[in-house]
């Protein structure tokens, strides 16, 4: 079994979103213990995390809202406050969309290769499939960014953990792993039907981006191209309506 780790700060309309998709598609049964960190958010996003995660029964779950200025900083927050059993946990931002099956897929990879430590999933390594029924690997690169399936044992193969710097405290998790080529890192692949709400090439995503960036609560980064819609529709479908907040 893992933890899962779920960090939010603001960003109140994806959050739910995010949030909701978490709980909606994830197999429970693997999980140990669902963390929800919210960094002392200021626009209603602490108090809709903090009744959702009481409200949830399907595991037990754990609610906390110090500020501590990024979600490096609320990593380690985690790694302090959880014990040594389960030795894995998933971190998910509260901008990304997990597809049913996810975890399921995660830890198949998890499984098969143990000599792995960071395992990735965001939408980098080709046109994703159907989570069932296609077979996956892995291919190992330098760092998964922020989200993924992580062992606690990377930090101590490293001999350290990865502190935050730079505006938010978004930076230092992808700085450290680059400095550990010993901590070992791959990309699933092919990619998993899984987005970023704030990578999303229309509207009502991109207003909500651009306001969300202006206030200081995320950084921008490049939206998806217009043909990678396969990541995406399925979501879609299942409720038109969230096209219009």
């Amino acid at each position: 079994m893992i933890d899962v780790l779920f960090v939010g700060w603001n960003r109140l309309e994806f959050t739910k979103l995010s949030f909701q998709a978490l709980l909606d598609n994830t197999n429970w049964n693997e999980v140990n213990c669902l963390y929800v960190h919210d960094d002392g958010s200021e626009d209603g996003t602490g108090e809709y995390l903090r009744t959702a995660t009481y409200e949830f029964a399907e595991t037990q779950s754990l609610f906390d809202n110090e500020r501590l200025v990024g979600p490096v900083a609320a990593t380690n927050w985690y790694l302090d406050i959880s014990e040594d059993d389960p030795d894995t946990f998933a971190k998910i931002d509260n901008d990304f969309v997990v597809c049913t099956g996810w975890l399921d897929a995660m830890l198949e990879q998890h499984y098969l290769n143990p000599d792995i430590d960071l395992y990735g999933f965001e939408p980098i390594m080709g046109k994703p499939g159907p989570v069932d029924g296609r077979k996956r690997t892995l291919t190992k690169t330098r760092h998964i960014g922020g989200k993924g399936l992580i062992r606690k044992r990377a930090f101590e193969r490293s001999g350290c953990r990865p502190h935050a710097h730079g505006v938010g405290g978004y930076q230092g998790f992808t700085q450290w792993q680059e400095r550990h080529p010993d901590v070992k890192k791959a990309w699933i692949t092919p990619d998993l039907p899984c987005f970023g709400l704030d990578q999303l090439p229309f509207e009502p995503w991109q207003s909500l981006t651009a306001e969300y960036v202006e206030k200081g609560w995320q950084r921008k980064w490049q939206d998806y191209e217009w043909d990678a819609s396969d990541y995406w529709d399925w979501w879609l479908n299942d409720d038109p309506e969230r096209q219009q907040l």
